[in-house]
């Protein structure tokens, strides 16, 4: 008989993180999953590892990749591994952990109501308790309308990271690819899209850990200000989906102008092409350019803000005026 929750794992050269990682899935109070265990053609016996504990536990499968693929089609793959007849679907990525009631308390909600499509719960990030604030204690179901507008409007992040969600599999089976490929922010999207059509639910409880890895893809897109930009590409997809026109008109203009004060910041500090080109990319995807008017208005902003006396004034707007003359590419 099938198992009712598929956890899936894809995981390439983790060979230091993996035994961590698997070793949080096997003592779950609910036992009744299959674990997919796809390993992405590594080459530090990542998949060697895998294998060994495959050997011990029938629940687990280990599936190798036929070529090398790029994160996210991996991940894509790995997710039409899932055994028909799972009604659950539980990504945990191979540098992050379950707590060991994940399961039990994700599923005990999601079966009390029929609609949910999707469930998050607390997690552990780093040192930090996200989301924070969560919602308030008694609020464990919502509409997925409500969700949505409660992650826009009051910029509370439900869903976390894929390690964090809890989806039901009929959901995934009906997306391929599940996330959308070459996107910056794959992994919130396709959770805003699913509760178009799903409900959602928030257990209480903090139930996974999610691993900072300094170099990682996400280090490296939060060091060049990957949050402002998420932030406004998710008002500028999702906003007039759940929004009244004058709640999603007011949300745009400020989401637009925390994004021209990132900007500035990072023109004021000189930051390099890679910075540019990661926030060109970012802004095309949601069909804007980069206003370079607006970036250097948020920029003559933030040096009267920072200027605390004449002297310091007369310095910064000296420099600013430099920086105005030399600004050239990048309309947002």
């Amino acid at each position: 008989m099938t198992a009712p929750v598929s956890v899936v794992t894809p995981f390439y050269n983790t060979a230091e993180l993996l035994a961590e990682c698997i070793e949080s899935v096997l003592p779950q109070t609910f036992d009744a999953f299959e674990y997919l265990l796809v390993d992405n053609c590594s080459t530090d016996g990542s998949g060697a590892l895998a294998e060994l504990y495959a050997a011990r536990d029938p629940r687990l499968r280990v599936v190798r990749n036929d070529r090398l693929l790029p994160q996210v089609p991996n991940y894509n793959r790995a997710l039409t591994l899932v055994s028909p007849g799972c009604r659950w679907v539980k990504v945990v990525q191979a540098d992050d952990a379950l707590y060991p009631r994940c399961l039990a308390e994700m599923l005990a909600l999601a079966e009390a109501h029929p609609s949910i499509g999707v469930v998050s719960s607390y997690r552990i990030m780093g040192n930090l308790v996200l989301p924070s604030p969560g919602p308030a204690r008694g609020t464990t179901f919502m509409t997925g309308r409500q969700a949505r507008r409660t992650s826009l409007l009051d910029e509370m992040y439900l869903f976390g990271s894929p390690t964090t969600t809890l989806v039901r599999a009929d959901l995934v089976a009906g997306r391929v690819p599940f996330y959308a490929e070459g996107r910056y922010f794959e992994d919130a999207e396709v959770i805003y899209e699913l509760l178009r059509g799903a409900d959602f639910g928030f257990v209480h409880q903090i139930l996974s850990f999610t691993r900072e890895q300094p170099g990682s893809t996400w280090d490296v897109m939060v060091a060049n200000g990957a949050r402002r930009l998420s932030s406004l590409t998710q008002v500028v997809r999702y906003g007039r989906e759940v929004l009244s026109a004058e709640e999603h008109d007011r949300l745009l203009a400020a989401s637009l102008d925390r994004y021209h004060r990132l900007l500035a910041r990072g023109w004021l500090a000189r930051r390099g092409p890679d910075f540019w080109r990661f926030h060109e990319k970012g802004v095309a995807d949601i069909g804007l350019t980069i206003d370079r008017r607006a970036v250097a208005r948020a920029g003559a902003a933030e040096v009267l803000e920072a200027a605390s006396g004449p002297f310091q004034l007369s310095r910064g707007l000296g420099r600013f005026v430099r920086r105005l003359r030399g600004l050239r590419g990048p309309k947002v």
